[in-house]
């Protein structure tokens, strides 16, 4: 392999200092030796800065950014603006990876040309390792270079996990979509999405070689929806359903019955049960704006169905759709 194909590792640090010593030594145990680790010091109030400053004292391969704080979408950006190496790879600052993960990957990507890897995680909870069964299956065929579309096609029918993290991809490609700064929760399914949609070729590598590892009152543990979290939903369903459309039929359904899923995600999940008639306002809103629904059912299985099947027959001018 060419030690050109440098990659880059960006890793946003806030309050971690307890976590984040793991996270680095599994990077600096990778048996691909062409990397290149850009810690981004978030303005963390604990000892992270010092600990960053260790680790690039002793390894020639760490750099270390040092900025304001700006929440995780501003840390990947700053990283990424730094990052001299051909490939990028994210971890978060309390997660793992395993040693051969990188090297695997950039096999792959060498002996297919493809422009990314994308591969699986397993969730860590209490030192035990469970495999992240809702994507460990995504009927991809693995070992070619699959069209970026292919991809496209099974994020968004929810067989290729969100996680910006899961994913080896070329800078120069990876340097055309920015982390949407508004967003401090889903910003990965907003990336994903628009990744996707720039990459012509991926590669699916069976390996979960991503720990995500559960850390009680970090980012990734908060499921409970307040307004703030509602309306971001709302806002993405807002970026992803305006730009479904064209001479892609399939394509834009797919994406309207992922907008779909999130609508009822924000239902389910308060947003039509909360008290907050503001918040309930903008729900109806949204399904009126995008599926000219004008009233809000109980949150069943069967309204998940309806605004699937409306998403679908709005973009095939109101017909009812084969198998619907």
């Amino acid at each position: 392999m060419e030690p050109s194909k440098i990659v880059s590792i960006i890793v946003p640090i806030y309050k971690v200092e307890a976590e984040l010593p793991r996270c680095v030594d599994s990077l600096r145990a990778q048996t691909y030796p062409y990397i290149e680790i850009v810690l981004v010091d978030d303005g963390s109030p604990d000892r992270c800065g010092e600990i960053c400053g260790e680790y690039a004292a002793r390894d020639s391969r760490i750099r270390v950014i040092h900025k304001m704080n700006g929440g995780l979408s501003s840390a990947r950006n700053a990283g990424l603006d730094a990052a001299t190496g051909e490939y990028i790879l994210y971890v978060d600052s309390d997660d793992t990876i395993e040693p051969e993960l990188i090297e695997v990957c950039m096999q792959a990507i060498e002996r297919t040309g493809a422009e990314a890897a994308q591969f699986g995680k397993v969730m860590v909870r209490d030192g035990v390792k469970s495999p992240d069964t809702h994507y460990t299956a995504p009927r991809l065929q693995p070992g070619i270079a699959l069209p970026g579309r292919t991809v496209l096609l099974a994020f968004l029918d929810e067989r290729i996990s969100p996680n910006t993290m899961l994913r080896i991809c070329r800078t120069g490609i990876a340097r055309t979509v920015r982390f949407d700064e508004g967003f401090y929760k889903y910003e990965d399914h907003v990336y994903t999405y628009s990744i996707l949609k720039k990459l012509q070729s991926i590669v699916w590598v069976p390996i979960c070689g991503y720990n995500h590892i559960h850390r009680a009152g970090s980012l990734s543990d908060k499921t409970a929806l307040g307004s703030k979290e509602i309306r971001m939903l709302l806002r993405m369903i807002d970026i992803i359903a305006a730009d479904s459309s064209g001479d892609d039929g399939e394509l834009c359904r797919a994406g309207m019955r992922y907008c779909a899923r999130l609508a009822f995600y924000a239902m389910g999940f308060g947003g039509w049960r909360m008290d907050d008639e503001y918040v309930k306002r903008d729900i109806i809103a949204s399904m009126r704006k995008h599926y000219g629904i004008r009233a809000l059912p109980p949150v069943t299985a069967f309204a998940a169905r309806r605004f699937a099947l409306a998403a679908a027959r709005r973009l095939s001018g109101g017909k009812k759709l084969a198998g619907t």
